[in-house]
C-alpha cells in the first residue's frame, strides 16, 4: 500500500509534464472513433466534443486517483465508485444521451485503449 502511494506521488509530476498532452490527444481520437464508428448514434459527433469529454474524464480519473492516496480501505471502493459514476455522467451529459447510459461507450473506449497499449508494448519491448 505504501509503495503504491509513493509511486503515485512520484509519477504524478512526470505524467502531467510529459504524457498528459499525448494522452489527451490519443484518447480524443479513440473517443471520436468509438462514438462515431463503433456505437450506433443518430449523428456524427465532432472532434471538439470528444476532446471536451476526454478532458472531463481525465479530471474525474485524476480525482479518483487522488482518493487512492488516502490510506483507508473504504476509500478504495469510493475511488472506484467516483470513477465509474463520474465517467458515466460525463459521457451521458457531453454526448446528450437520452436512452443510453454511456456504459457501452466507456467500455469500448477502454477496450480500444487497452488494445492500443498492448500493441505499443509489443513494438517497444
Amino acid at each position: 500500500m505504501d509503495n503504491f502511494q509513493e509511486f503515485i506521488r512520484e509519477f504524478r509530476p512526470q505524467h502531467f509534464a510529459v504524457g498528459g498532452l499525448a494522452n489527451l490527444v490519443i484518447n480524443t481520437v479513440v473517443m471520436w472513433l468509438v462514438v462515431n464508428h463503433m456505437i450506433s448514434s443518430e449523428g456524427k459527433v465532432s472532434l471538439l466534443r470528444c476532446a471536451v469529454c476526454v478532458l472531463l474524464l481525465y479530471i474525474v480519473s485524476s480525482c479518483a486517483v487522488a482518493l487512492l492516496l488516502v490510506p483507508v480501505p473504504l476509500v478504495f471502493i469510493l475511488a472506484a465508485v467516483v470513477w465509474l459514476v463520474g465517467s458515466l455522467v460525463v459521457i451521458r451529459s457531453v454526448f446528450e444521451l437520452t436512452y443510453q447510459g454511456g456504459g457501452g461507450i466507456l467500455f469500448l473506449n477502454l477496450l480500444v485503449l487497452v488494445a492500443i497499449h498492448g500493441l505499443v508494448r509489443q513494438f517497444t519491448d
